[in-house]
């Protein structure tokens, strides 16, 4: 018997050592103490296989017993060994649960028991199958791509949250397919089928009226060479569309027969569709209507001029309001006729020319327009010169090109001395000289300017001023002034300052007064004494219009001289903005970031902080430097803005700011917290196993917080109750019987945060058990349960006492057996599992 024992045990560490070296996993540790176990094993994995070692601290073990679901599928040998001896298939049951006790010699339970789950991970191992082996569809040529006509859909016995029942759609091919193109899509999430860019363009059922398609689907998300597929045949008939918008419509303005008047007509591919109509832009009329058969009227005379077309838009919906396709845009143009009279541009139109100007001098042009149809003869307009006031020195002194209606100078004898003003009537036709045509009359004024032959003068050669360098910027600094004998308020006559020499940096302009030909010289750009304290400008008053036969000389120009005067003026940052960066727990009197301001007086600078209303800083006075003063909390704020000021030592009047921001990163300082009522009432008798929903939060970021862990928090509440993790803030806390006594329980939770260095926290539920009044609380208070055990756990004990018995009567009727007749251990039974097999 001892040498059967050994060869077993030698066998069974050979079998351990190879699935061991299969899996790449020290085969110390498929070992474990005997305690709460969770399970995961592939279904159809190849079985007898043995998956894990339990080992008691517990002196005086002789064999483990297993109980609750594991029937024939699991086993454990007196080794503390666990054998799967049965297939798992997962399509028809996902989940065993049983439990484990260490035994000694006498057959009594002195460890345990414990709980073990075994969860059947799903493999792939159901195809695919279509509703229907063949789809028929009907789909409308121009159809809109991607809008599904039809559906095909498939379905897979595999678990849905895995990737073996996650389906994808393929079409395979299209016949016929002469040109190479598929003019058919499918979505191969949805089995949707619609048609492509190529399919609205080329379909058509006069050229083809059939198409079949192989359509094809696979498990595996499609993406796998090891995904099952199954294919169905899809067969689309192609309708003609009748549903498209009709040729570009014209319409004559001002038309003269009865109205409502038919322009066009739509049609729906099927009878009963309502039609709406509307206009593209939104004007204050819409001189149009559909009827039910898709009869589009104009409902009364238009007007070229008013608006010279018109964009319909056809909506077509079912008598439910649905629209059934993509709306129609329909073009109106309004055709021109000329029912409009040229328009001068300007009642009267005022031109100058200077006096003995030269032969063919362009004068100006008229400017006159037409309301009718641009680019058409209704448009096109002719200018002719009809008269001239006074009629000297000739009478013929302008002429006026036909097409464009330029005016040019005929005779160079104008002279300002004879008339200094001539009126000239224009007539402008349109049709260009068609008969019909219409007219006007546009009425010219030409004024007889002065020749600038006089220069301008200043009254004074030299201009002096002091001015504070923080001198208004805008305001004028001081008034000069030059004088023009020519013409007043003419070209000739008007002055233009501009400086010459002194003013490299731009810092002045100077602007005339139009009235008085006065020069005011302003500041545009701020002055600084520390950089320049004194300007020497030199400035040459000009006129606008060319001089005649005179020249500019030095009684045009004139000498500015501006002094400077120093203001004591506050320090000056070297930055707007200052930024630093710190974790919420950085020690008190660590640096922060330096700021630095300098004064533009060479003083000496103070600094202080302002809007630390936390208390969390403190800044050197003399260098700037910011340190933490307090503990900071990222919870109050992410970032924590102050102001650093910079203050004149001088004169504490003068200071600047600036701004500090302290972006702060999150630590995790925070332990995970309930939320809600930490109490639970069920009444006696229990009618179905109690729920109670757990909610937690955590004030951290993400980063150190949510999602958060949910646990038990000792192994023997887990006789009566379970703990599932809803999400990162949920968890339901379960009964797993309802055999409790009438008792008060306290049941705790451990609670963890997902940081780097989590933290945890743990919380006991009251929960009571009680003869009730009402559901919220009970009649007496119920004692608090200090170990007792539940009904569940008495009759699981009295089960375990006599499951061990029978265990130890069959070892010794096998013993008996086997030492008549020894068996070898078939290595087979026990063969190891491969790494295709396991999670």
């Amino acid at each position: 018997m001892r040498t059967f024992s050994g060869c077993l045990i030698f066998l069974l560490s050979i079998l351990i050592f190879q699935w061991a070296g299969a899996q790449n996993i020290d085969p110390n540790k498929l070992k474990g103490p005997l305690g709460n176990k969770e399970f995961r094993i592939p279904e159809r994995t190849r079985v007898p296989i043995p998956f894990h070692q339990f080992i008691s601290n517990k002196s005086n073990i002789v064999d483990y017993r297993l109980s609750g679901e594991a029937e024939d599928t699991f086993h454990v040998n007196n080794e503390g060994w666990m054998y799967l001896n049965k297939s798992l298939d997962r399509e028809t049951k996902t989940m065993y649960l049983m439990q484990i006790e260490a035994m000694d010699a006498e057959n009594r339970a002195i460890d345990g028991p414990y709980t073990l789950s075994v969860t059947v991970i799903d493999v792939n191992d159901n195809p695919p199958v279509f509703e229907h082996s063949q789809y028929h569809g009907v789909v409308i040529e121009n159809s809109r791509p991607g809008k599904p006509f039809m559906y095909v859909r498939a379905t897979d016995q595999d678990d849905p949250e895995t990737p073996n029942a996650q389906l994808s759609y393929s079409i395979l091919n299209q016949i016929p397919d002469d040109d190479h193109l598929f003019f058919f899509q499918i979505d191969n999430a949805t089995g949707a089928i619609s048609v492509t860019p190529d399919g609205r363009n080329l379909l058509n059922p006069s050229n083809v009226k059939e198409y079949n398609l192989l359509v094809q689907v696979k498990d595996l998300k499609g993406i796998s060479d090891k995904a099952f597929s199954a294919n169905a045949k899809v067969i689309i008939a192609v309708k003609e569309n009748l549903w498209k918008p009709p040729k570009p419509i014209t319409v004559t303005e001002n038309s003269t027969v009865p109205h409502p008047l038919k322009i066009a007509q739509v049609q729906w591919n099927e009878p009963g569709a309502v039609y709406e109509l509307h206009q593209k832009e939104r004007y204050p009329k819409f001189p149009f209507s559909i009827d039910k058969e898709g009869n589009i009227y104009v409902t009364e005379p238009l007007d070229r001029e008013e608006r010279d077309y018109y964009t319909l838009t056809v909506f077509v919906k079912d008598i439910n309001g649905t629209e059934l396709d993509t709306p129609l845009e329909i073009r109106v143009d309004v055709e021109d006729i000329n029912d409009n009279p040229p328009v001068c541009a300007d009642s009267f139109t005022a031109f100058q020319v200077q006096e003995r100007a030269s032969m063919g001098t362009h004068i100006g042009t008229i400017r006159a327009y037409d309301n009718d149809r641009e680019k058409t003869e209704n448009s096109i307009l002719s200018y002719y010169l009809e008269s001239q006031e006074p009629q000297v020195p000739s009478s013929s002194m302008f002429r006026v090109e036909e097409l464009t209606g330029a005016i040019q100078l005929m005779d160079r004898r104008l002279d300002r001395r004879i008339t200094s003003r001539y009126n000239v009537t224009v007539m402008v036709a349109d049709s260009y000289n068609a008969t019909g045509a219409l007219k006007t009359h546009c009425f010219v004024q030409i004024t007889v300017i002065d020749v600038n032959d006089n220069i301008p003068i200043f009254a004074q050669s030299h201009y002096n001023d002091s001015i504070p360098e923080d001198y208004l910027v805008g305001k004028a600094v001081l008034v000069i002034q030059a004088t023009d004998a020519d013409e007043p308020g003419t070209g000739s006559s008007a002055i233009l300052y501009k400086i010459k020499e002194g003013d490299d940096d731009n810092h002045f302009e100077i602007e005339t007064d139009p009235n008085t030909n006065e020069g005011h010289v302003k500041i545009i750009k701020p002055l600084d004494f520390e950089n320049k304290s004194a300007f020497h400008l030199v400035v040459r008053a000009e006129n606008p219009e060319p001089l005649h036969r005179v020249q500019y000389n030095e009684s045009c120009t004139a000498t500015i001289n501006i002094t400077v005067k120093n203001v004591n003026e506050p320090p000056v940052f070297s930055a707007v903005v200052y930024i630093a960066n710190a974790t919420e727990d950085v020690p008190k009197r660590t640096p922060l970031v330096g700021v630095k301001a300098t004064d533009p007086e060479g003083d000496e600078v103070r600094y202080s902080l302002k809007g630390d209303s936390r208390r969390w800083l403190q800044i050197d006075s003399n260098n700037g430097e910011v340190v933490t003063a307090d503990n900071m909390d990222f919870e109050m704020g992410m970032m924590y803005h102050v102001e650093v000021v910079a203050t004149d030592q001088s004169d504490e009047h003068l200071s600047s700011s600036a701004h500090l921001q302290i972006w702060l990163s999150d630590v995790n300082d925070n332990a995970p917290r309930l939320t809600g009522n930490l109490e639970k009432v069920f009444c006696q008798p229990l009618q179905e196993k109690g729920k109670i929903q757990i909610t937690a939060t955590d004030d951290d970021t993400p980063s150190n917080g949510i999602p958060l862990t949910f646990t038990l928090g000792d192994a023997q509440t887990g006789n009566d109750w379970e703990l599932s993790q809803l999400n990162g803030t949920h968890a339901m806390l379960s009964m797993k019987h309802t055999k409790f006594v009438e008792n008060q329980y306290s049941i705790p939770i451990k609670i963890k945060d997902n940081g780097n260095f989590p933290r945890e926290e743990t919380y006991n539920i009251q929960v009571s058990v009680c003869k009730c009044s009402n559901k919220y609380s009970c009649d007496t208070d119920a004692k608090t349960n200090v170990g007792k055990p539940s009904v569940g756990m008495a009759v699981g004990i009295l089960l375990g006492t006599l499951l061990v018995i029978g265990v130890l009567l069959a070892a010794i009727f096998c013993y008996l057996k086997k030492k008549k007749k020894p068996e070898q251990l078939s290595i087979k039974e026990s063969e190891p599992l491969k790494s295709s097999d396991l999670p």
